[in-house]
């Protein structure tokens, strides 16, 4: 005596009903990337094709800023943001701007090492640093965002699932802008070359 869905949400249009009839007398297969895929990623990626880079980007934006809010509850978060890049970070105002310039140079790098078309992004959506003043921060990003230990040695690195597209790094004041260039150009290379179909 009960129908789907549960809770007095409207029953599906009969044109949708047609199209999962459609599928299962085709042999329902699966058409995301495969069948492991947790299904708010298949969600997220069939989203994605359709939007725009500037659509992804907003979306990206307002992720990053959640991510923040999970990895650093009790802290506000420094931001610049230029093009198609956000720093986030708890450094202050005045190195997360250093971060920012830094991150341009490193996208006019990476751009050219992938011969980038004129006028089109590196990556889709644009991409987001974060930077952590201690070790410590750093390593609670890994263990909260992506619920995993990162290595000790690290002190950089790039992820990325669909609506993340981030490179994450403990920042040293005294590193020099190339040495944080390189952390750079190595996390936005990564992204760039992960989005491509077959790699």
């Amino acid at each position: 005596g009960q129908r789907m869905p549960a809770g007095g949400r409207p029953p599906l249009a009969d044109v949708d009903i047609a199209k999962i009839a459609t599928w299962i007398k085709e042999g329902a297969k699966f058409d995301g990337p495969e069948g492991t895929t947790p299904i708010d990623q298949v969600v997220n990626l069939a989203w994605m094709k359709k939007a725009t880079h500037e659509d992804l980007m907003v979306r990206r934006r307002e992720r990053a800023l959640e991510q923040w809010k999970l990895a650093m509850a009790n802290e506000t978060a420094n931001r610049a943001e230029k093009g198609d890049i956000m720093v986030l970070s708890n450094v202050g105002d005045a190195a997360t701007q250093r971060i920012l310039g830094i991150a341009e140079k490193a996208l006019e790098d990476a751009n050219k090492y992938l011969k980038t078309e004129r006028g089109q992004p590196l990556l889709k959506g644009g991409i987001i640093i974060y930077a952590f003043k201690q070790r410590y921060d750093y390593t609670e990003f890994g263990t909260m965002v992506e619920k995993r230990s990162l290595p000790t040695d690290w002190s950089n690195h790039w992820g990325g699932r669909v609506l993340d597209a981030y490179t994450a790094l403990a920042y040293s004041p005294s590193a020099t802008d190339d040495q944080i260039k390189g952390q750079l150009i190595q996390g936005m290379l990564g992204l760039s070359l992960s989005s491509m179909n077959g790699v």
